[in-house]
């Protein structure tokens, strides 16, 4: 916030006990999170209905086909902590999955 300008009028506490200065939305009163720039993907942008359709269908293949690809051997394991762990180590460690995800 600081970066855009921005003073924080909410304190705000997170479960990790980090204490920041956020803004609260006037509207619904709840704090305004900021998020990095390289997290966020841009929505895709159709003319139309059908065209939209085709974007989304896409996107999810592509998305399902990277999951599949990366992650989908942990499915034989049955241990759900072992499936999160390498969940989490993909999302850490393969930026192409984490920015798709």
């Amino acid at each position: 916030m600081k970066k855009v300008g921005l003073d924080g009028n909410y304190d705000y506490i997170t479960k990790n006990n980090n204490q920041y200065k956020l803004l609260l939305n006037p509207y619904s009163k709840i704090p305004i999170k900021l998020i990095p720039k390289d997290v966020v993907s841009n929505l895709p942008l159709a003319d139309d209905v059908s065209s939209f359709i085709e974007t989304m269908t896409s996107t999810n293949t592509r998305l399902r086909n990277l999951v599949n690809k990366d992650i989908g051997h942990i499915c034989y394991n049955p241990s759900k902590s072992y499936r999160q762990s390498v969940l989490l180590r993909e999302l850490k460690t393969n930026k192409e999955f984490f920015l798709e995800t």
